[in-house]
C-alpha cells in the first residue's frame, strides 16, 4: 500500500504555489494564518475550527516549523533559530467535531525566549484520524491500494520591534519559448523579516523608455535566509531585437522596494 502526504496551508500566500485540499478534507479554518506581536509577554489568541461534514470527525494537533523551496514547495522541517514550534502551546490536541459543527482553538506563545529583532514563525498541523484510501492504477497498469492523508497547517508568524526587511532581485533572464516570452529571476532575503511581496514586470525596448508590455505579480512570501525563483509568461511573439526587463516589488508592510533590471536579446 502507499501512502500519500499532501499538505494544505491555509495562508495569504500561499497563494501561495500550494497544493489543492482534496475533496474528502472537511476541515475549515479561520483566520487561515496568524500574526501575533512578539513585544507582549506571551501573547496568545483563538482560532475557529469548522466541519464542514455530514459525519462525526476526529483531528489530532501538532505544533511543526516549515521552510519554503525556492519553487514555492512547503517542506516541514525541524525548528531552526526562526522557529515557533516549541513556543506555541495550544489545546485541545485531540477532539471529535460532530456534522457542521466549530470550535475554538486557542494557543499561547510562551516568548521569553524569543527577544531577537526577527520574524518566527511556524504551524499548527490537524491530521484527520481516518484517512481516505482508494485504489488506483500505475501506467503499466498495476493496481494498488492508496491510502491519502490531508493535514491542515494554520501558519502563525510573529515579530516584535526592529526587524529588518531587505531582498534582491537577482539572475533576470528573458528567453522565447516558441512564439512566448518566459521571464525568470530569484529573489533573495536578506533581512530578518518574513517578505511579503508583490508588483510588475515591465519589458522595454533596449535604449527607450516605451513601456510595451507590462506583467503583475501576484503576492508570494519569501523566508529569512532563502531564495524563491519567480517567473511570468507573456503571451506575444516580439520581434527581433533587444529588450530591458524590469522586476518591481514592493513589501506589503514595511514598504521595502526590492527591484532590478536585465537584458535579454531575441534573435
Amino acid at each position: 500500500m502507499k501512502i500519500f502526504n499532501k499538505y494544505t496551508f491555509l495562508c495569504s500566500i500561499l497563494c501561495f504555489m500550494l497544493m489543492p485540499l482534496n475533496t474528502h478534507a472537511s476541515l475549515s479554518i479561520s483566520p487561515a494564518y496568524l500574526h501575533i506581536d512578539l513585544s507582549k509577554n506571551n501573547p496568545s489568541g483563538t482560532f475557529t475550527v469548522s466541519n464542514l461534514s455530514n459525519v462525526d470527525q476526529t483531528y489530532r494537533a501538532r505544533s511543526m516549523h516549515f521552510e519554503i523551496s525556492s519553487t514555492g514547495s512547503i517542506v516541514p522541517i525541524e525548528p531552526d533559530q526562526f522557529s515557533l514550534a516549541k513556543a506555541i502551546k495550544f489545546n485541545p490536541k485531540e477532539f471529535t467535531l460532530p456534522p457542521k459543527s466549530k470550535r475554538k482553538i486557542r494557543f499561547t506563545i510562551i516568548n521569553r525566549n524569543l527577544k531577537d529583532p526577527k520574524e518566527y514563525w511556524g504551524a499548527i498541523e490537524f491530521t484527520p484520524l481516518k484517512n481516505f484510501s482508494m485504489k488506483a492504477q500505475d501506467k503499466e497498469g498495476h493496481s494498488m491500494n492508496v491510502t491519502v492523508i490531508s493535514r491542515i497547517l494554520v501558519p502563525i508568524y510573529g515579530m516584535g520591534e526592529s526587524v529588518k526587511f531587505k531582498g534582491n532581485v537577482e539572475s533576470l533572464k528573458g528567453v522565447k519559448i516558441n512564439d512566448d516570452l518566459s521571464l525568470t529571476g530569484q529573489i533573495s532575503n536578506t533581512g530578518d523579516g518574513v517578505l511579503r511581496l508583490s508588483g510588475n514586470w515591465s519589458i522595454y525596448k533596449k535604449g527607450m523608455n516605451e513601456l510595451l508590455y507590462s506583467i503583475p505579480v501576484k503576492k508570494f512570501v519569501v523566508l529569512p535566509q532563502s531564495n524563491r525563483n519567480i517567473k511570468a509568461l507573456l503571451e506575444e511573439n516580439l520581434n527581433a531585437g533587444e529588450y530591458k526587463i524590469v522586476l518591481d516589488l514592493s513589501e506589503q508592510r514595511s514598504g521595502e522596494q526590492v527591484n532590478n533590471q536585465g537584458f535579454f536579446t531575441l534573435e
